[in-house]
């Protein structure tokens, strides 16, 4: 019993600790059982939101997970469905199964070693439409002996995108519904570790990306991309990223449909991808480097626009 109040005790501190700097931070009930074994905690009714961030989440329950005599080892079940609050809107969050692992070292800033998550199903929808992720699965360990450093591998069997979603980016229904082999492998470097002042203080700036393998497959458009990226302080990447697409004209379609493409550049872009593909061996075959540099994207030698900032709320 001992035990169990003073797992209740640290668990009810660190919410009022986060309370205490500026968080919304509640739940309903706790209850912590299966001592002197195990620790076997559930939460009812959970909010948390960082202010700062501009992030809530919003749980109707949670259960957590540890062997007593390695407590550094926790298991997390989610409930079926979640809400998280961003700048950009609400985003619902419905799952199957849904199972999270961690393994965290010994002392006070308890630093990440390796999580899991890992769902029969995963469903994200919001306004612009629903998102189904099958046998979804995430990955990140540190890289020993940096500590700044971690691996990150991701993928799901299929990603199916309902109606709105799929008109969203396909607005010429040109493209089938589900992307199949779906698969990310990456390394990526902090400018500090992640621990618990991740989520108590501030997210780590991103330092470099070095991308193992990006690939999936939409309908006939098979697309793989590998490279390496590194990030300045503000955010903007520097770097190569070689991507492989075969039947690329489809990428140039939807690419145009989505309006991402002008339709005044979509020929000499696609006459200038066409004769690079030619050099290289395959008419099908586009195999070219993505270029960052300056702020901007260019594929090839076609300037693409602003580059995206990479950082982490």
């Amino acid at each position: 019993m001992a035990g169990a109040r003073t797992k209740e005790a640290a668990i009810a501190g660190w919410f009022e600790a986060r309370r205490a700097a500026g968080w919304a931070a509640d739940y309903d009930s706790l209850g912590v059982a299966g001592f002197p074994l195990d620790f076997r905690t559930r939460m009812a009714g959970i909010v948390l939101a960082d202010t700062r961030a501009q992030l809530a989440w919003t749980l109707p329950e949670l259960g957590i997970a540890a062997a007593a005599w390695r407590p550094t080892r926790v298991q997390l079940a989610f409930p079926p469905d979640q809400i998280l609050a961003t700048p950009r809107g609400e985003v619902a969050i419905g799952s199957t199964a849904l199972i999270g692992e961690l393994a965290l070292n010994t002392g006070p800033m308890l630093a990440l070693r390796q999580a899991e998550l890992t769902a029969a199903e995963l469903q994200i929808a919001d306004p612009d439409g629903t998102v189904d992720f099958a046998a979804p699965y995430a990955r990140i360990a540190r890289v020993a002996p940096d500590a700044n450093r971690y691996a990150v591998t991701a993928g799901a069997t299929s990603l199916h995108f309902d109606a709105e979603a799929l008109r969203l980016i396909d607005p010429q229904g040109q493209r089938p519904a589900t992307v199949d082999t779906l698969r990310l492998e990456m390394e990526v470097a902090f400018d500090a570790p992640l621990d618990r002042r991740t989520i108590e203080q501030a997210r780590p700036a991103i330092t470099g990306i070095a991308l193992n393998e990006l690939a999936g497959v939409w309908g006939q458009l098979e697309l793989r991309a590998a490279g390496r990226l590194a990030v300045d302080p503000a955010g903007w990447p520097e770097g190569l990223i070689q991507v492989k697409a075969v039947n690329w004209r489809e990428m140039v379609d939807q690419a145009r449909a989505a309006g991402a493409l002008p339709e005044r550049l979509a020929r000499p872009v696609e006459q200038a991808l066409g004769a690079m593909a030619s050099l290289a061996g395959s008419a099908e075959t586009l195999d070219i480097p993505l270029s960052f540099r300056g702020g901007r994207v260019w594929l090839g030698l076609l300037p693409l626009g602003r580059a995206p900032r990479i950082v982490l709320r």
